[in-house]
């Protein structure tokens, strides 16, 4: 189903969205950051240690809410949750490395972007191997969020070139 004003108003003050908002402003910044650092601290020592320091954080914050249980996942769940966390190991890997060796933000997040379109490809092609709900939308909602994802890579595009 489709969004309305009336419906998305209230949804974009939920946590999720802010926390979501939150984490693409730390992205730009973290970009910025890595673009200028990463160089002159040496690459593989600026990786192992921004890795590390997620780590760290990722404990801080997961531990206190959760508990030491939150370490232990369950045995259906260790599988998908180390797939999960290697795909997005890689993902943060390719971006960091991306930054440090081309030293151009603005291009890598132009590359970067595409990521909206391939969200959705995966998520409809995926979507019975995963049981996610895109499996019970229809075509005409899947054309929305493609041609929107599209028109989002084309606006990232157009304004950072």
């Amino acid at each position: 189903t489709g969004a309305t004003w009336r419906t998305l108003a209230p949804r974009l003050l939920r946590p999720d969205a802010l926390f979501s908002l939150g984490a693409a402003a730390s992205f730009g910044f973290t970009d910025v950051l890595v673009q200028h650092w990463a160089r002159g601290f040496g690459i593989p020592a600026f990786v192992a240690l921004m890795f590390g320091l997620v780590a760290l954080v990722s404990l801080v914050v997961v531990v206190p809410m959760e508990g030491l249980r939150a370490l232990r996942p369950s045995g259906k769940s260790a599988a998908p949750l180390l797939a999960g966390s290697a795909v997005l190991g890689v993902q943060a890997l390719g971006m960091a490395l991306a930054l440090s060796l081309h030293e151009s933000a603005t291009a890598v997040n132009i590359v970067y972007s595409s990521r909206a379109v391939w969200s959705v490809v995966l998520a409809w092609a995926l979507a019975r191997v995963l049981g996610a709900e895109e499996t019970h939308d229809s075509r005409a909602v899947l054309g929305r969020r493609l041609a929107g994802s599209l028109l989002l890579f084309a606006a990232v595009v157009a304004v950072l070139l």
